[in-house]
């Protein structure tokens, strides 16, 4: 089944977990949040960020912090969009993700 997303994680410890995400125009982000505090850098292309409510754009080379337990999701715009990521504990799978039931879809353009 294609979501729309590919992630890699490059390193995954204790202390951090790090990777790069592949976000498809087509890709419905779920709103979550996970006890971590978690940053992106956009790497390629341009996006849409929910968090806590607000939405935002993304340009390459921004960066964002998104402080422990903030709803969040991130959508790419017109084109893919590659998105480093950083969660400041882990390992990955000891991390509770929690679905909030919202979605965040690309914006009309």
């Amino acid at each position: 089944m294609d979501t729309g997303l590919e992630f890699y994680i490059i390193t995954d410890s204790s202390t951090r977990v790090w990777g790069i995400a592949r976000v498809h125009p087509s890709f419905i982000g779920r709103v979550h949040k996970h006890p971590v505090t978690e940053k992106y850098r956009l790497l390629q292309g341009r996006g849409c960020l929910y968090i806590s409510g607000k939405i935002s754009y993304m340009e390459e080379g921004d960066t964002v912090t998104i402080k422990a337990n903030e709803p969040h999701a991130f959508v790419a715009l017109q084109e893919e969009a590659t998105l480093e990521f950083v969660l400041e504990n882990g390992p990955f799978e000891s991390i509770e993700y929690i679905y909030t039931g919202e979605t965040l879809k690309r914006p009309s353009q």
